[in-house]
């Protein structure tokens, strides 16, 4: 893009050393780094997470060179090996049985949940008033890693966004944070303590070591047990011996 190329040569000529990136990572942070390398530029770059520029998959297709100095916010949690492999969802059918959606989960979550504490009487004001109320929870709310933070606030104004802290590896190789072990390929975010997660205000005020890798996590093993979902009951289903089974027919 022509507009990167003016950017990042007005940005060298000003002697910025630190740039902290508000561009989206799927178009213009790919043609801001190789602008940079191209005009021998070699800045800091601060990742914000705005427009997916934090997820491993879109990061590598930004010029390497310039994300070895990359760090900063990773709103998206560490891949988890054993999820790749094992649904958290194993109410009806059984374990490891039918199909799950986190994305899905996630864009449902707000509708769930204020449907059911709107009361009997559901209008817009009773849905909005049930989800300003529901306490904060999940991820930094809950010192929890693999789960995000969920918070709702009046309509119109913004919720608290939760992130860990991470820095660019271009030389680790494994799969992409939330795509079930998919994308797999050079080049993750590295996460110090663990993929601990903090909002504004809570943030450590410790050095945090960026670039070493001897303190920081490319991913984990298994969801941790604080964060394993419970498992409900459920009476007369596949899962407990009883109901029916799953059709075999193609659907017609």
């Amino acid at each position: 893009m022509d507009q990167a190329v003016t950017f990042i040569t007005r940005l060298k000529a000003a002697g910025v050393t630190t740039i902290i990136n508000f561009a989206d990572g799927l178009a213009m942070t790919p043609a801001l780094t190789k602008a940079a390398t191209a005009q021998d530029y070699f800045p800091e770059w601060v990742v914000t997470g705005s427009g997916y520029q934090d997820q491993d998959i879109v990061a590598r297709a930004s010029d390497q060179e310039q994300l070895t100095h990359s760090f900063g916010l990773i709103w998206f949690s560490p891949y988890v090996v054993s999820a790749a492999t094992t649904s958290p969802f194993q109410w009806y059918w059984g374990k490891d049985k039918g199909t799950m959606s986190g994305g899905a989960t996630g864009l449902l979550l707000p509708l769930y949940t204020g449907f059911h504490l709107a009361g009997p009487t559901l209008t817009a004001k009773t849905f909005e008033r049930a989800l300003v109320s529901y306490p904060a929870s999940g991820g930094a709310f809950s010192n929890q890693i693999t789960t995000l933070e969920n918070s709702w606030t009046a309509f119109g104004t913004a919720a608290p966004r939760g992130s860990a802290l991470g820095w660019w590896s271009a030389d680790t190789v494994g799969p992409t944070q939330s795509l079930s072990g998919q994308g797999s390929g050079p080049g993750k975010y590295l996460y110090l303590q663990g993929g601990k997660r903090y909002v504004g205000g809570k943030f450590t005020k410790a050095e945090p070591k960026f670039f070493d890798e001897s303190a920081s996590t490319a991913q984990l093993d298994a969801v941790p047990a604080s964060e394993q979902p419970p498992v409900y009951p459920c009476s007369n289903c596949p899962s407990s011996g009883g109901g029916p089974t799953p059709s075999t027919n193609a659907a017609t």
